[in-house]
């Protein structure tokens, strides 16, 4: 791994691809094609030493060209299928929170890009079931939902296309999560807001699980059971800052 172990590692991953060489950003896919190869067939202490290439990884993902960010992608996952505890924790502490930065749209792309390819490599969907699954993601599932569930609303059509498909796979995987031990290496903020995360997909998911709602102002008269369920609803969307619409059907 010449170009990308001499440059990246002791220079570290340049800021701007074009100002640094024409073939410094080829060097780099080809790199990361490297990566992906050899990986799978390497001894565990030796996928250990290249933890150290997550940090550069994770600034490819922040490219300005989709290619280089699409082959970040791609070595990220297959990092993260070598070696998931340490990939999945460094995933959550460092691309996670580029999910939901407002003002850099490529951040967003390589962000969704990324746990998009990580899901890809360790589950196989059909339309309708998951086919196979490495059973170690599934703590970790909790933790992606939220965020990418507030992508698909998002202002750029490839981060809300990429978050659409990410969320349909995610979904299928939460009743399969409860139980499931917490991952290792988690801090304890970060599990109390997958607790708090776990009640919200549960509200989601279920509405009769929908926290009551006491309306602060005095009205004279008692509401319905289905129109209390309604203001429950409407009260849990504007908690969690998510869109919808109460409608009331007439038979005619």
């Amino acid at each position: 791994m010449s170009a990308f172990t001499v440059r990246a590692f002791t220079e570290g991953f340049p800021q701007d691809i074009k100002a640094d060489s024409s073939t410094f950003g080829q060097s780099i896919i080809d790199e990361f094609s490297i990566v992906r190869t050899l990986l799978p067939s390497l001894h565990p202490t030796l996928v250990e030493q290249l933890r150290e290439m997550y940090v550069h990884v994770v600034k490819a993902l922040q490219c300005c060209f989709s290619v280089i960010r699409f082959a970040a992608a791609r070595c990220f996952a297959t990092m993260c299928k070598a070696d998931l505890v340490a990939g999945m924790k460094y995933m959550i502490d460092n691309v996670l929170p580029m999910v939901t930065d407002q003002l850099e749209v490529k951040r967003r792309q390589g962000a969704i890009e990324c746990i998009y390819r990580i899901l890809a490599l360790l589950i196989r969907l059909t339309v309708d079931l998951v086919t196979t699954l490495d059973t170690e993601i599934l703590p970790y599932v909790i933790f992606l939902i939220v965020p990418v569930m507030g992508r698909m609303s998002d202002s750029d059509n490839d981060v809300r296309l990429l978050a659409t498909e990410t969320f349909a796979t995610l979904v299928k995987l939460v009743p399969l999560e409860a139980g499931i031990p917490d991952p290792p290496g988690i801090s304890k903020e970060l599990l109390v807001e997958r607790d708090e995360e776990r009640k919200f997909i549960a509200q989601m998911l279920d509405g009769s699980k929908v926290e009551p709602f006491r309306i602060p102002v005095a009205i004279r008269a008692d509401l319905r059971k289905y129109q209390q369920d309604g203001v429950n609803w409407l009260a849990f969307l504007n908690k969690y800052h998510l869109h919808g619409v109460l409608c009331d059907g007439i038979s005619l």
